[in-house]
């Protein structure tokens, strides 16, 4: 049989990073539409909560095995990983609560810069110039977007917050990568957010309708997918090819953004989504 070639797998990664991309701020965009009767702590641990099953049937049927490591150590590893990126989802949605979906994901997006300076610091990785360029020009693009006039407002502050904990979410899966394999990296990660958070969605239940219930399904499922798509993107194209193509949700947030609840970003808001995607396209390359 023949195999595919080396071109045709780096087309294949390059498209399922696009499907993801673009599909990711359809998430958001529910929990923000949801946001205004249910609480974001809520919203956030439905998201982990059915994308863990639904994850961890598929990976059943790919590999026959739900997770492969039964080392606590190992296991024990990724879970800082995984708060981490519960503390970033969580206020991406307390965020939507006030702020554009082209705002909340502009102060996400500042994540790799976050990363690059967290690596530098506590790592003493060395950073070369055009990387401290970039870093400054993602940093400069978070200013132009959130738009801090004499202080951050609520929903800025919580944008601001979900890319520190994103930077540290990217730290952490470097290490978290060299212990396990990515589908039990995603699968532990995301029975970590479902954990974590049960308590606040407990205090928070809401009575949920028709409506919501298909819409929380629908958050789950993308999410599991979308997982999933990245994860395979990576096996077939190196990540300096498919990473700044997770650029794109910069883009997909802006659109829907627009389309579904009116909000236009300024002209200065997109001068500052276009530095952050240059800055993270350069470090993405490093």
């Amino acid at each position: 049989m023949k195999q595919p070639s080396s071109h045709s797998n780096r087309i294949n990664g390059v498209v399922l990073m696009a499907v993801a991309s673009l599909t990711v701020p359809i998430v958001d965009a529910s929990a923000k539409y949801l946001s205004t009767d249910i609480s974001p702590f809520f919203l956030a641990w439905a998201r982990f909560a059915i994308a863990a099953p639904a994850f961890g049937v598929f990976c059943k049927l790919r590999r026959g095995h739900i997770l492969f490591t039964r080392d606590t150590r190992d296991i024990a590893a990724v879970v800082p990983r995984g708060l981490a990126l519960v503390i970033a989802m969580t206020c991406v949605f307390l965020a939507l609560r006030s702020v554009p979906l082209s705002t909340a994901f502009g102060g996400y997006f500042i994540g790799p810069v976050i990363a690059t300076v967290l690596a530098r610091i506590l790592l003493d990785e060395t950073i070369t110039r055009i990387q401290s360029f970039a870093t400054a020009l993602g940093f400069l693009g978070a200013l132009l977007v959130l738009q801090p006039e004499i202080g951050f407002s609520q929903g800025e502050l919580f944008a601001a917050l979900s890319g520190l904990a994103f930077g540290v979410y990217l730290l952490l899966t470097r290490e978290a990568s060299k212990r396990l394999g990515s589908l039990d990296t995603t699968l532990i990660t995301l029975l970590t957010g479902s954990i974590c958070l049960f308590p606040f969605a407990l205090r928070t239940w809401p009575e949920l309708t028709l409506t919501s219930s298909g819409l929380l399904l629908e958050m789950g499922l993308l999410t599991a997918f979308c997982q999933y798509f990245v994860i395979r993107a990576l096996v077939l194209a190196p990540t300096a090819v498919v990473a700044p193509i997770a650029y794109l949700e910069l883009i997909s947030a802006s659109l829907l953004g627009f389309i579904i609840f009116g909000n236009l970003p300024s002209t200065l808001a997109i001068v500052g989504l276009a530095a952050i995607i240059v800055s993270g396209t350069i470090l993405a390359r490093r």
